[in-house]
């Protein structure tokens, strides 16, 4: 068999597919990171936002304490989610997903559904604020 200096062999040319495969694997795994702590700062600030409101109460009333109770478990959700990594986060669903199905396809059925309500809904018209509101109202006979 005759070797080509310009034409790659099966060596190279899976050596080159892995290298593209692990260079988009990082890619994502990055891009999931950011959205990861994105996600994690909303979520303080929801914390933050019950603490706020835990404040606006007398700090023995029920409700300081049920407020202040909500941002300590929203704080503990926040700290879990950065200390995990994406693979440990698609893990930990799938694990879900085994031991919850129904309550899974539960959920993407009423995902569904409100998809396609959504889609199926009609943008009301809304009439230009430049449009003569008289428009149609008066007989031409009428106006002359």
């Amino acid at each position: 068999m005759t070797h080509h200096p310009n034409i790659p062999d099966a060596t190279t040319a899976k050596q080159a597919a892995m290298d593209a495969r692990d260079a988009v694997a990082e890619t994502a795994e990055a891009h999931a990171e950011e959205v990861r702590d994105e996600v994690a700062d909303r979520v303080d600030q929801t914390a933050e936002a019950a603490h706020q409101a835990a404040d606006a109460y007398d700090p023995n009333s029920l409700q300081a304490q049920l407020l202040s109770q909500l941002a300590g478990n929203i704080e503990g959700l926040t700290d879990k989610l950065r200390g995990k990594t994406v693979e440990d986060m698609a893990q930990d669903a799938a694990t879900f997903a085994r031991r919850n199905p129904a309550l899974v396809l539960g959920g993407a059925a009423v995902a569904g559904f409100a998809l396609a309500r959504f889609l199926k809904a009609k943008p009301q018209e809304t009439r230009q604020i430049t449009q003569d509101p008289w428009t149609g109202h008066l007989d031409s006979r009428e106006v002359m």
